[in-house]
């Protein structure tokens, strides 16, 4: 990701590949808050998780919601053209099974690397701007608690698999495996990797505590 981050800043491809250069960007940060993908990453989950308690999104949807939080096809995609492009080969993208062990090396590197609205001291002036844009709309909306729009997304191991976790500070935090942002593969921490072509997602809210387990 390091060789790749060189060719989109030589090559003034940053617009072009925002996502994949957002990924440079994580996988050498010990946090991240600068960015208008994460912002838009988190009001997608916001609208989301607050639908959901207020029973106008179902379970289904947020687990449809949950697929497009950090859109790994849409990254493979990006790596393709860029590697097309600069006439190198694509086998990384080509390959499933390349790629299956690309995305195993890329979660290990961001994985408890949070990515979200900055903490106090944390982050630039830019970054807190951002945040106080993103969190006003949800302080103006009546029907959008503000303590329940998603904060930080985080990626972490837990019973051996990467898991996505999208926090907030009021009553819901949905926890998804990765086989649901990525169907093909469930990653576990260990580097082995099973298919049971099943997407879950842990679905807490509390109080009062409520927990619901959905199959897609």
């Amino acid at each position: 990701m390091l060789r790749v981050r060189k060719i989109l800043e030589a090559r003034a491809y940053r617009g072009e590949f925002v996502h994949l250069h957002f990924f440079c960007h994580w996988v050498v940060h010990a946090s991240l808050h600068d960015s208008p993908l994460i912002y838009k990453w988190l009001t997608v989950a916001s609208d989301a998780a607050i639908g959901l308690f207020n029973g106008r999104t179902n379970p289904a949807e947020c687990i449809k919601v949950g697929a497009t939080i950090l859109n790994l096809d849409g990254l493979r995609a990006q790596l393709r053209s860029l590697l097309a492009r600069e006439r190198l080969d694509t086998f990384l993208a080509d390959s499933d099974d390349y790629w299956y062990c690309f995305v195993q090396g890329l979660l290990a590197c961001i994985y408890e690397t949070p990515i979200g609205v900055p903490e106090v001291g944390q982050g630039n002036a830019k970054a807190h701007e951002r945040a106080q844009k993103y969190l006003a709309q949800y302080s103006a909306a009546p029907d959008k608690p503000f303590l329940d729009c998603i904060r930080t997304i985080e990626v972490f191991v837990q019973d051996n698999k990467f898991k996505v976790i999208l926090r907030s500070q009021g009553r819901f935090e949905p926890l998804f495996t990765v086989a649901n942002m990525y169907p093909f593969m469930e990653f576990d921490a260990m580097g082995l990797a099973t298919s049971p072509w099943a997407e879950t997602v842990d679905l807490v809210m509390t109080p009062p505590l409520v927990h619901l387990k959905s199959t897609a």
